[in-house]
């Protein structure tokens, strides 16, 4: 759900990167909707309450 519309079936994208030099990791979660795209992105380690980095602020059909 994000901004009170629900995205059902939506596709999780876990990203890892890493710096080896650094030794530094970060990884996120990106969630598409079909027929929309990205509609958010979740930071981890994951909350209680999902904290969206990225949030869909408005879609609409391209007319063609």
């Amino acid at each position: 759900v994000v901004g009170g519309r629900s995205y059902p079936d939506c596709l999780e994208v876990v990203t890892h990167l890493r710096a080896p030099e650094r030794r530094a990791e970060m990884f996120y979660s990106s969630y598409y909707a079909r027929g929309v795209g990205l509609v958010g992105q979740e930071p981890w380690p994951r909350q209680q309450q999902p904290v969206l980095t990225v949030a869909l602020q408005d879609y609409g059909v391209q007319q063609l």
